[in-house]
This record gives C-alpha cells, sequence and structure tokens, in this order.
C-alpha cells in the first residue's frame, strides 16, 4: 500500500491556505473551468470510490431516489457553476446496482421568472404507471413579510412544485408553472417550509412537508390529494412536543419479516 499521500489530521488542518484536499496532498488540479477524466477522478486517493459523488461544485441532500424502468435513479441538490451553494438544480445518476452509477444530464434547473427562480429545492419522485412525478420545493426571492425561510444573506419564499417526466430515462421534465401548495397554513408563523415527501395509502396522496414554527421549533405539516395538483392541509403530524408512539408490525405477507414503525410519522 502506498503510504506517501497519507498525511496527519493536524498538518491537514493547518495548511489553511490549501484550497482542497488534492492540493494539499500535492495533486495536480485541472485548469479553471475544466473537469478531471474519470480515470483520473477514480485514482485520486481522497475520492470516495462507492459513494456517488458528481465530478465537480457543489452537492447536498439526495433528492427522490426511485426505482424505474428496471435501473435506480438517484437525483441531489446539486450547483452546476461552481463548488458553493447557489443556483440549485437537480443533477442526476442512474445505476443497476447502486454501486455503479452513470451520470446523466441535470434533469431540472431554476426557470427565471418561476416559482422556483431562485433555486429547485429538495424533493421526492413518485411513479404512476410510466409517468413519473418529481414534487418539490421552489424558492424565489421575497420580501420579509411574505418570507418562508430567512438568513443572514437573503429572504426566501418556499412553495411546492410539481414536475413529471414521460421519458423512460428520467431525462425529460415537464415543470407545472404554478405551485401545488403556494403557501403554509394561514396563519401559521413558520421557519421553513420545504423538503416534500410523498406516498400513495388507501387511494389518497400523502404529502410531509418540512417546517417549523417561531419559537416553538420544528414540525412537519400532513397534505393530502386524489390527484397530486390539488392539496388539502390536514394538520401537524409532529412537532417537537408531540410524542411518537411506536407499534410493532409485520411486513408484507412474511410471517418472520417485522419492522418497527413510527405510527405518526
Amino acid at each position: 500500500m502506498d503510504l506517501n499521500f497519507l498525511t496527519t489530521r493536524r498538518v491537514f488542518l493547518s495548511l489553511a491556505t490549501s484550497v482542497t484536499a488534492a492540493a494539499v496532498l500535492g495533486h495536480s488540479m485541472p485548469p479553471q473551468g475544466e473537469t478531471a477524466s474519470e480515470a483520473k477522478l477514480a485514482a485520486d486517493p481522497m475520492r470516495p470510490q462507492f459513494h456517488l459523488m458528481p465530478a465537480a461544485n457543489w452537492m447536498n441532500d439526495p433528492n427522490g431516489p426511485i426505482w424505474f424502468n428496471r435501473r435506480y435513479h438517484m437525483f441531489c441538490q446539486y450547483n452546476p457553476h461552481a463548488a458553493v451553494w447557489g443556483d440549485m438544480s437537480w443533477a442526476h445518476a442512474v445505476s443497476p446496482d447502486m454501486m455503479h452509477w452513470t451520470h446523466l444530464p441535470v434533469a431540472m434547473t431554476p426557470t427565471p421568472g418561476g416559482p422556483d427562480a431562485y433555486g429547485v429545492f429538495t424533493g421526492s419522485c413518485f411513479a404512476v404507471d410510466r409517468r413519473v412525478y418529481a414534487i418539490y420545493t421552489g424558492t424565489v426571492q421575497s420580501t420579509p413579510e411574505k418570507a418562508t425561510l430567512h438568513d443572514e444573506h437573503s429572504t426566501i419564499r418556499e412553495s411546492q412544485c410539481l414536475a413529471y417526466s414521460d421519458d423512460p430515462e428520467l431525462i425529460h421534465w415537464t415543470k407545472l408553472p404554478e405551485p401545488v401548495i403556494a403557501a403554509p397554513p394561514a396563519g401559521m408563523n413558520v421557519t421553513g417550509f420545504r423538503d416534500p415527501s410523498i406516498w400513495k395509502q388507501d387511494g389518497w396522496y400523502y404529502m410531509t412537508v418540512g417546517s417549523g414554527m417561531v419559537k416553538q421549533g420544528g414540525c412537519v405539516l400532513l397534505y393530502r390529494s386524489r390527484d397530486l395538483k390539488h392539496w388539502t392541509w390536514l394538520h401537524k403530524l409532529t412537532g417537537r412536543k408531540r410524542r411518537i408512539r411506536w407499534r410493532r408490525a409485520r411486513c408484507g405477507s412474511a410471517r418472520s419479516s417485522l419492522r418497527w414503525m413510527a405510527a405518526m410519522y
């Protein structure tokens, strides 16, 4: 094993002027605006070999993992333009086994003037017959009184948006021009309104949205729909002060298969 590249954590952290791990360890970097070849990336001893990641630039939350058309599809938050947060889009990769991944074109990017002009934030996917829907949080810059998210840099209004793909490869997506949930429940002073997740149960589609209440803490909002386009708010599914009761449940028809489930989550 070649140990020449090993560096202690203390020495590594002391090199504060180095921009990347590759720079600390003496590995050459491609010129600005270029991306290293796949072979060079694979040979980088600091690069994970079994974890999905883009060739370059910023990534964060995994989005909408789904098994469709005999392949695993994984999307994630991604900045196509830089190695810093911004221009949030959905990167896209496919795999037959969740170990060997092929990168596909970026699935969704912000639409100028649309409900996701500031960023296509985190969401989930759901297949209905041969169509796949993506429900995600769209963001726009907003005035403080209409914002659902405040930070030191900006005020942002979040809404829940819907897109769909009839493409077997899920490369081409069509966005609905307006949000399917344009705002949090009336009168609710939220500290966030994002990251929707959907499932189907007893003929209804259900959606949870991550949120929080000012001076109360985090909570999860529950919605219901018949068609994925028209949603009704039901109630807070859970919050910081609510207790979650657990129950033991059988998994499918397998008599010996047991799973622990959260009855309210």
